[in-house]
């Protein structure tokens, strides 16, 4: 998609945008805010992630936030299936820790605007859902809930 927007510029404009685009990425990877490089990229990190998850609502948003995750670990733990398909674990995996990559090399672009750049935290929405999907066994939750019912 990146590379289309300036292919897509250099056809509407009539002229190359080269230039303009490696001057835009290398403000993008390591220009300047007054702080230090750690600092930067933890930041970086943490604007993001705070962006998606409800921890901007305080201390009760704080408390979802805990709520979700123990969720997902619990249902991972105790509705795991017999046998896990650790490939297409750790290919998604791997597909999840894609956006935080980003992050971390256009670290002054996330740091600067983490208001939008925060979505493409789908991604690893998107892998964890499908990580889920490969270590829980949802017909056995089902039959739980169907135990429970009839008692």
């Amino acid at each position: 998609m990146w590379r289309t927007k300036w292919i897509t510029a250099s056809i509407v404009l009539g002229e190359s945008v080269i230039p303009y685009v490696k001057e835009n990425l290398e403000e993008r990877i390591s220009g300047y805010v007054g702080l230090e490089k750690w600092d930067f990229l933890k930041g970086a990190l943490t604007k993001n992630i705070t962006a998606l998850l409800p921890w901007n609502f305080g201390g009760f948003g704080v408390f979802i936030g805990f709520v979700m995750i123990l969720a997902v670990l619990y249902l991972c733990y105790v509705y795991k299936k017999k046998t896990v398909r650790r490939t297409a674990v750790f290919i998604y995996a791997v597909i999840a820790v894609i956006p935080f990559v980003r992050y971390l090399v256009l670290h002054n672009h996330a740091y600067l605007h983490y208001f939008f750049t925060f979505r493409t935290l789908i991604v690893t929405v998107l892998a964890v859902t499908l990580i889920m999907g490969e270590i829980i066994d949802w017909g056995l939750l089902k039959h739980e809930n169907k135990k429970k019912r009839r008692a």
